[in-house]
């Protein structure tokens, strides 16, 4: 993650957080980065992620009780697809009006705490520097493919698949991306991606049940951005999986491919986006998911787009942060 000017006001633990005297650790060097759901500090060799307290419907992080749970969540599910890089949730206490790490005083906040990965290791600066050739890229689909292997498949797990359920993810986009017509997407951009899906779903429902038939619906990342694929050593380490919500990790694992395939045509590098395509065939044997994939593809575009938009609405961030 690259650093950014900070905004002036944070709240209280966030201030804390940016004191290298807060810590329980060396910390030289201290970076935030947020998203629209989360402070990301980075201090030294550490990462710390803190929820902001923020309902979007999909998600509602808005009790420390409920931070607690899902910062607990997230290490656990990060766990499958990383190696000694999610090391546990801390918690933050209140005494005598200052803010402390740990103790036993009132817990007002908890984060997830992370060994930080090399900058140089991601996936986007490997290929940025030209250094992430095909040998690489067939790791990460033969990683990604051994995972969709081994995730969860459960009874529940299989009515995210349905026609209905993806249907209804459909409307959501367009419901809350509606109000940045003009901002973000044209009236006719957001009209068209409306009307294929729907178009796609009516004429092609035999397709998603043939994949609940097949056992491809697991609990996957659900996240699967290129900016998230880390190359340390021979390990193949995926972070940030979705973690706050259950119907948009448990998926095809059609769409998790599909998000870092559209993620890299829209970096620029289409030839690796084929790479990992077929690596990942021919790992997993999956050739049922050609028919279903550009759709995903088109549907994971789409959800990129609707957390952009998310972004303009955050008094907090920073002007790069936002872009």
């Amino acid at each position: 993650m690259s650093s950014v000017t900070v905004p002036v006001r944070h709240p209280p633990l966030i201030e804390a957080l940016l004191r290298p005297s807060f810590y329980p650790h060396p910390a030289p060097s201290i970076e935030l980065v947020q998203t629209h759901i989360s402070y990301v500090v980075m201090a030294g060799d550490h990462v710390y992620k803190v929820k902001k307290p923020v309902n979007f419907g999909f998600l509602d992080f808005t009790t420390v009780e409920k931070r607690r749970q899902v910062c607990h969540q997230e290490v656990e599910l990060n766990r499958r697809l990383t190696r000694d890089v999610y090391r546990g949730v801390v918690e933050f206490t209140r005494s005598g009006g200052a803010i402390r790490w740990g103790g036993d005083g009132e817990v007002v906040d908890v984060a997830v705490a992370m060994r930080r990965l090399p900058d140089e290791c991601g996936l986007v600066r490997r290929l940025d520097a030209g250094s992430a050739g095909d040998d690489v890229m067939r790791r990460v689909a033969r990683t990604i493919a051994r995972f969709h292997r081994t995730a969860a498949r459960r009874e529940e797990t299989d009515r995210y698949g349905s026609v209905a359920a993806i249907r209804a993810l459909v409307e959501q986009n367009a419901e809350q991306t509606e109000r940045y017509v003009g901002r973000t997407v044209t009236r006719p951009q957001w009209e068209r991606v409306r009307a294929y899906s729907r178009a796609f779903l009516d004429r092609h429902g035999p397709l998603f049940v043939r994949r609940i038939e097949e056992g491809r619906i697991r609990d996957c990342h659900g996240d699967l951005r290129a900016e998230h694929v880390f190359l340390e050593g021979d390990d193949v380490q995926v972070i940030d999986c979705i973690e706050f919500n259950r119907e948009f990790r448990c998926q095809d694992t059609a769409s998790d491919l599909a998000f870092l395939t559209m993620d890299l045509d829209r970096l620029g590098y289409p030839a690796q986006s084929n790479v990992v395509l077929n690596a990942y065939l021919e790992e997993s044997g999956d050739y049922g998911l050609i028919p279903v994939l550009d759709f995903y593809r088109v549907y994971r575009a789409y959800v990129r787009g609707k957390v952009t938009s998310f972004l303009l609405d955050d008094s907090g961030l920073s002007e790069p942060e936002r872009a």
